[in-house]
């Protein structure tokens, strides 16, 4: 059963829990300061420029140490870590990276197309409603044009979650072994989805409670200085909480069955 209670919890599972994160926090800064100050326009171009690629140098290695950690716990009964010190994390984390953004565009492709579709089909099954039932109640347009608004963000909000479950059916095969072809594999996160329905329920769940929890901390942290220079260090750790959950997630549906 997966459970946001022992995902917050595992983050002490790894011996060197505290050096991990105080690394990724400062890499985290990083970061943060090469997108703040790439989209700077007091500096120079070609100092914007140094600072945007300090800005995905210092994603990629976050990225290639998340993956590497989201390996580890998926094909592995323990909760530890990847190591910093380990090779190959940042051409890991930019061939994730790139990988992601492809099936991002995909994906969005696809159900920009089922959100269009499911759009013509509301509008006009309630054209059609709103032609018979005005011939004899006579309804105030108004009332069908926020009728017709409720049904479609209704709808919009279902097709998200859906989104989300194969987002994250196409994450944690995507974790598994790191090869691009599982991350794009539609057909088998349709599967994995539809075999465990309410597993991937479950993981939406936790994700929307564990997004709100997070929110709340970082606005408790953004009112004392010293809370603002936690922030990167807490940003860095929600992500390995969040890759304790997809890990959870993998074990609970057995992801071996659907990718090799």
């Amino acid at each position: 059963m997966i459970s946001l209670g022992n995902a917050l919890s595992s983050v002490k599972d790894d011996e060197k829990w505290i050096k991990k994160i105080a690394i990724g926090g400062l890499i985290s800064i990083l970061a943060l300061l090469g997108y703040c100050l790439s989209d700077s326009h007091s500096m120079s171009i070609g100092l914007r420029v140094v600072w945007f690629i300090l800005y995905l140098i210092s994603g990629a290695f976050i990225s290639g140490f998340i993956i590497t950690t989201a390996q580890n716990q998926i094909n592995n009964d323990s909760n530890t870590w990847a190591e910093w010190s380990e090779p190959k994390l940042f051409f890991k984390g930019i061939k994730y990276i790139l990988s992601y953004f492809v099936y991002i565009f995909t994906i969005t492709i696809i159900f920009m197309l089922i959100g269009t579709i499911l759009t013509l089909a509301v509008s006009l099954v309630l054209g059609l409603i709103y032609y018979l039932i005005n011939l004899a109640l006579n309804l105030n347009p108004q009332f069908v044009s926020t009728l017709a608004f409720i049904i479609f963000t209704i709808l919009m909000i279902f097709v998200g979650l859906y989104l989300m479950q194969f987002l994250n059916a196409a994450l944690i095969s995507y974790y598994k072994n790191h090869k691009f072809h599982d991350i794009m594999a539609l057909k088998k996160h349709f599967k994995m989805i539809s075999e465990n329905q309410h597993t991937a329920w479950t993981l939406v769940g936790k994700e929307i409670l564990y997004g709100l929890l997070f929110l709340l901390i970082y606005i408790v942290l953004s009112i004392t200085v010293i809370g603002v220079i936690a922030i990167p260090f807490v940003y860095f750790t929600s992500f390995i909480v969040i890759t304790n959950l997809y890990a959870q997630y993998a074990k609970e549906i057995e992801i071996g069955k659907y990718i090799d």
